[in-house]
C-alpha cells in the first residue's frame, strides 16, 4: 500500500471519529454530518478532505528528505557527500631543497591505474612542512649501560641542508608503515612502555626530552576546507573506522636546546621496560618523515548555463577530460554574471547567508533512476532580474572506483600545481571508494547521532548504537565494516561517573569512564591498547568544556586494567 492510501485511511478514520465525538457533544448539529453511510454526500466530501488532508501529509514528508540534507549540510557536509578514497602520501625533499617547504592542505598529486593507466588526482588534506632532513639509521637494541629501561629505540637523523634551528619548538612526526598489527605493537612499546627519552647531540651529549606521543592530527582533518571542523569525537572516529593506517604515527619534541645546539646530525632514544613487545622488522623501511593524508578529490568547471527562473534545480554536470570517469562530491564555487555587468557576483551556501537578500544557493546530491551515478544541482536564491544571468560553478569530483586500484607507490606523478623540489609516493593502497547516504532512515540516524548527549545517560547499548552508526557512515567497505563491528561489540560494559579533583586548591569537576573490554576481540593485546587509546580520544572531545576525563579499561580475559591520566581537554590534568 503506498503511503497516500496509509495516510488516507488514517485521515478518513480521524474524521469519522471526530464527527462522532462532535455529534454526542452537538447534538442539533449531529444531521449534517456522516453517520453509519446514511448521506453519502456528506460522506463524499469527508473523503474529499481525507484525500486532500493525506496528500498534503505526503508532500511533507516528501521534504523532511530535503529539510534532513539542509541540518546535515550545516552540521556534519561529510554524511551526505560520498565517500573518496584515502592514502598516505609521503613526501622527501630533493637535493635542491635548501630550507623548510610548506605545503598547503590541497597540494595535487596524480597516479595511474594499473588497468589502463587513466589519471587519478589526489589532494593533501592537511598542511605539511617538509624539512631537508631524513632518518640515516635505526636499530632496536638492548639498553646500554647507564642508559634507562631494558631495550632501547635509537633513531639517527641527518640534515641534508641547515641545522636543528629548524625543529625548536616543533613536534617531529614520524608514521610507522608496516601492517597494522605490528604498527600496534609499536605504538603500543612507544606509548605504554616508554620509561624514558633523550636526544643525543655531538660529542655524544645526552639530553633528556618529553616522552613520545600518538599523532591524532592525522585523523582530525576536513575533506573540504570551508568544512568547520566540527564534532572532533565522531570526526576522530569515523576516520579511524574508514581508515585504521591514519592511527600509526607518534610524535614527539626536542628540548629548546636544539636552536643553540645547530647540529647538522643527532640520534633520538626511546627506552622501553623489560614488558615492551617490540616486533622485528626493517625499520630503514617502516620509520617515515612527512606524512599526510590525501584523498581523491580534485576541482572541475561546469559548462555555463543560463539561469531558468521556471526551474528550481538547475543540474551541474563537471567538463570531463579525454578517457575520465568522475564522480561529483560537492560545489567549490557558484557565480553568476549579468549580460549588463561587467563583473560577476558569487553565490553562498544557504547557511552562511547574512540577509534575505543574500545570493546564496543550496546544493543536491540525488543517484540517477537509471544508471545509479550521483548527480549533482543547486536551487539559486535571490538576484532575481528580468535579463539573462550566466552561472558559473566550479564542482568537487573523484574517479570514483578507479582510484582504489592503485597500488602503493604509484601515486608518484606530477601534475599542475605540484611541489617540484620534493619527490612523493603513496604508502598505503587507496581505500575503496563509497557512496553517499542514500535514504531518509540513514539521513534521521545520522542527525539522531549527532544531536543526543551521549555523556548525559551513557548505557552499554547506547554507546554501541553510537559507534556502530559511526561505523555505519565510515566503513568504505563490507569487510571493514565487519572488522569495525567486531571491535566495538568487545565493549562488554560501560560505567560513568561524575566526580570531582582538587587541582590548584581549585575544584575542577570531571567523568570517570570504566570500560571493559573482551581481548578476544582483537588479533592482539596491543591492538586492543590502541583501540582503547581511541576511546580515551573519543570520549575527550565529548565531555564539556572545563571537565576533566579519566578512562580506566579492563580486559575481561586477563584482568589486566589500563589507566591514563586524567584529561583536561588535550592536556593532562595536573
Amino acid at each position: 500500500m503506498a503511503k497516500i492510501d496509509r495516510h488516507y485511511q488514517d485521515e478518513l478514520n480521524r474524521l469519522h471519529e471526530m464527527a462522532a465525538e462532535y455529534a454526542e457533544l452537538n447534538p442539533s448539529h449531529a444531521g449534517y454530518l456522516a453517520s453509519a453511510g446514511n448521506d453519502p454526500d456528506a460522506e463524499r466530501i469527508l473523503e474529499g478532505v481525507a484525500f486532500l488532508t493525506a496528500g498534503l501529509r505526503s508532500e511533507l514528508e516528501k521534504d523532511q528528505a530535503q529539510l534532513l540534507q539542509n541540518v546535515l549540510q550545516v552540521a556534519s557536509p561529510d554524511l551526505l557527500r560520498p565517500l573518496p578514497s584515502i592514502t598516505l602520501m609521503q613526501f622527501k625533499g630533493r637535493p635542491a631543497l635548501k630550507e623548510l617547504l610548506t605545503l598547503p592542505a590541497g597540494t595535487p598529486v596524480a597516479g595511474k591505474t594499473p588497468q589502463d593507466d587513466s589519471i587519478c588526482e589526489f589532494r593533501t588534506l592537511m598542511a605539511s612542512g617538509v624539512l631537508p632532513l631524513e632518518i640515516r639509521d635505526a636499530s632496536f637494541r638492548k639498553s646500554r649501560e647507564k642508559e634507562a629501561g631494558a631495550s632501547c629505540l635509537s633513531v639517527s637523523f641527518r640534515f641534508t641542508f641547515g641545522d636543528s634551528l629548524y625543529l625548536a619548538n616543533k613536534p617531529l612526526a614520524i608514521y610507522l608503515n608496516t601492517t597494522q598489527g605490528v604498527a600496534a605493537r609499536m605504538l603500543d612499546a612507544l606509548l605504554q612502555h616508554c620509561v624514558g627519552s633523550a636526544v643525543v647531540w655531538p660529542g655524544q651529549q645526552v639530553e633528556p626530552m618529553e616522552p613520545p606521543v600518538w599523532n591524532t592530527d592525522l585523523m582530525q582533518w576536513a575533506f573540504l576546507s570551508d568544512d568547520q571542523p566540527e564534532l572532533p569525537a565522531q570526526r576522530l572516529a569515523r576516520r579511524y573506522f574508514s581508515a585504521p593506517e591514519l592511527a600509526q604515527g607518534f610524535c614527539f619534541r626536542l628540548p629548546e636546546s636544539a636552536a643553540e645546539q645547530c647540529a647538522t646530525e643527532f640520534s633520538v632514544n626511546f627506552y622501553f621496560d623489560s614488558s615492551a613487545d617490540w616486533p622485528k622488522a626493517d625499520l630503514a623501511k617502516v620509520l617515515r618523515l612527512n606524512v599526510v593524508p590525501a584523498a581523491n578529490l580534485f576541482i572541475r568547471d561546469a559548462p555555463p548555463r543560463v539561469r531558468d527562473l521556471r526551474q528550481v534545480y538547475m543540474p551541474l554536470a563537471p567538463r570531463k577530460r579525454d578517457g575520465e570517469f568522475l564522480c561529483v562530491y560537492g560545489i567549490e564555487q557558484v557565480s553568476g554574471q549579468y549580460r549588463s555587468e561587467p563583473e560577476s557576483h558569487l553565490y553562498l551556501p544557504f547557511w552562511r547567508q547574512t540577509s534575505m537578500d543574500a545570493l546564496r544557493y543550496q546544493e543536491q546530491l540525488s543517484a540517477h533512476p537509471v544508471t545509479d551515478e550521483l548527480e549533482l544541482s543547486i536551487a539559486l536564491g535571490g538576484g532575481e532580474r528580468d535579463e539573462q544571468e550566466v552561472i558559473k560553478a566550479r564542482v568537487y569530483c573523484t574517479n570514483g572506483a578507479d582510484a582504489s586500484t592503485i597500488p602503493p607507490g604509484r601515486v608518484a606523478d606530477y601534475i599542475s600545481g605540484s611541489p617540484e623540489l620534493v619527490q612523493f609516493e603513496n604508502l598505503t593502497a587507496p581505500t575503496p571508494y563509497r557512496k553517499a547516504l542514500s535514504s531518509e532512515q540513514q539521513y534521521w540516524q545520522a542527525v539522531r547521532q549527532l544531536s543526543g548527549n551521549l555523556m548525559g545517560h551513557l548505557t552499554t547499548d547506547r554507546l554501541h548504537a553510537a559507534l556502530k552508526e559511526l561505523v555505519m557512515q565510515a566503513s568504505p567497505d563490507r569487510a571493514r565494516q565487519q572488522i569495525n563491528m567486531k571491535k566495538v561489540d568487545a565493549i562488554q560494559s560501560v560505567e560513568l561517573l561524575m566526580t570531582d579533583r582538587l587541582v590548584s586548591a581549585m575544584s575542577v569537576r570531571g567523568y570517570e569512564v570504566s570500560l571493559v573490554l573482551a581481548g578476544d576481540h582483537f588479533s592482539s593485546k596491543a591492538e586492543m591498547h590502541l583501540f582503547a587509546r581511541l576511546l580515551q580520544q573519543f570520549f575527550i572531545s565529548l565531555v564539556p568544556v572545563n571537565y576533566f576525563c579519566l578512562l580506566k579499561v579492563t580486559d575481561q580475559q586477563t584482568g589486566e586494567v589500563l589507566q591514563w591520566s586524567p584529561m583536561l581537554g588535550r592536556k593532562p590534568l595536573l
